[in-house]
């Protein structure tokens, strides 16, 4: 049967004459027959990611056909930037001269930013393609296909660590066919390039925490490489949220005359920073990193109407912006970042087709919050790693963010793992049933 439905899908291709797709097909084809053929899992699993291998491609091949007109010749926005990039990548690498210029009529967004804004690991890779098969949309978008069903994949084996096979086939099977989700894996390549990181690297820390080895240490420093190409804040993140997690393991087994003694060096330490020469310094390179979040927080709030402040108005003018300020700040930010964009105040059209997808996520929420405490309980340190990366991602973005329209695409840097702990939470309220 999915031999069958590849083929289709081949002859599908020829019709349209979308030559450069016979390799995503192969790609597809590949990683169902591995599954079939290859994979240890039980017959109930084969059957089940065969079946979700196929409803992803065929899904996402639909959308990108019938919703993002893939016989157009424009990408726009984010999309088209990066596609822009890369296609003159390849053409500089064709030894084309002034090759941005030549190029330009193939994109309605005509980005004006320094030339070095969209270079990064997912539009070098992307160049390789237009290297290869030339400049055609399917291309840049079944990509981004592809990188999902390995996301898809990555997503089933890590809740099976985490939990067991019926909470891997519920979160995999939610990642899936989540909204957002979908719509990023057809338009916005960079964010499944982005996506796929973190889940390999959120994959190699936990088999490192259980029994470290040589093929998960190099999966977690090549996919933190990944995420670093193209943002370096959330690779940070991820390993200070791993060492943080390492940190209290071994606090908490300590005894209590170990833990006091860490306490006690911790607040000393803490007390002479505080008095010592270098504190000056630190403080000028406070102020300054403020004046660059406050900077940030303002343009992005600027964009349309889907922006929003949450400093005060002194503080953006630079004025002195006091520790009550942050945290007042952080809790309005933290806010925006939980529940936005709101049902009750639609300003946009982006933000009505948010709608259903927000309310899903509200009621998603507490099952969410119980999949920590279970998963806690079951396996505490990962647990621990994942909710202090789930944390801090909130918290950056409480402090930075602005938009509405962003937050709501970046948020997602999180949400495959919280849906984990959703499908997590579910399946322990219902008594393990699937």
């Amino acid at each position: 049967m999915s031999s069958a439905i590849i083929a289709g899908f081949i002859l599908l291709y020829l019709s349209l004459k979308l030559s450069a797709l016979y390799f995503f097909v192969f790609l597809t084809g590949l990683v169902v027959y591995l599954i079939g053929k290859k994979s240890k899992e039980s017959p109930a699993n084969k059957k089940f990611l065969i079946t979700l291998v196929i409803l992803i491609f065929v899904s996402r091949f639909i959308l990108s056909l019938f919703v993002f007109h893939a016989r157009g010749a424009n990408l726009m926005q984010d999309e088209g930037l990066y596609s822009k990039k890369s296609l003159v990548i390849a053409y500089q690498m064709k030894g084309v001269e002034d090759a941005e210029n030549q190029f330009m009529e193939y994109f309605l967004d005509r980005d004006m930013r320094p030339s070095t804004y969209g270079l990064n690991g997912y539009s070098y890779i992307l160049s390789r393609f237009y290297f290869f098969f030339g400049y055609q949309i399917q291309a840049a978008r079944l990509i981004n296909v592809f990188l999902n069903i390995i996301m898809f994949l990555l997503i089933f084996y890590l809740a099976r660590e985490l939990f067991d096979s019926n909470v891997a086939r519920i979160s995999s099977c939610v990642f899936a066919f989540f909204p957002s989700i979908m719509f990023w894996s057809v338009a916005i390549g960079v964010d499944m390039f982005v996506l796929l990181g973190i889940t390999a690297c959120m994959f190699s820390l936990v088999k490192i925490m259980k029994k470290a080895g040589p093929k998960w240490i190099l999966m977690m420093i090549v996919s933190l490489l990944m995420v670093a190409s193209v943002r370096s804040y959330i690779a940070q993140l991820l390993f200070t949220a791993f060492l943080t997690a390492v940190f209290l393991k071994k606090f908490t087994r300590m005894r209590l005359k170990g833990k006091l003694i860490i306490l006690i060096t911790g607040f000393s330490l803490f007390a002479v920073l505080l008095h010592s020469p270098a504190m000056p310094f630190l403080e000028k390179k406070w102020e300054e990193r403020m004046t660059v979040f406050l900077r940030r927080q303002k343009n992005l709030a600027q964009i349309d109407d889907s922006g929003y402040y949450i400093y005060p108005p002194r503080c953006y003018r630079e004025e002195t912006c006091g520790p009550i300020d942050l945290a007042r700040a952080y809790g309005r930010g933290m806010y925006y970042a939980v529940f936005s964009p709101f049902p009750w105040r639609v300003d946009s059209k982006l933000q009505l087709m948010a709608y259903p997808q927000v309310m899903v996520w509200y009621l998603m929420i507490p099952f969410i919050l119980y999949g920590f405490y279970a998963g806690f309980k079951i396996n505490r340190f990962e647990t621990t790693f994942i909710f202090l990366y789930s944390f801090f991602i909130f918290s950056l973005f409480a402090l930075l963010e602005g938009n509405m329209g962003a937050l709501f695409r970046h948020r997602d840097m999180v949400t495959p793992f919280l849906i984990i702990y959703f499908a997590g939470g579910i399946n322990k309220l219902t008594g393990n049933r699937e």
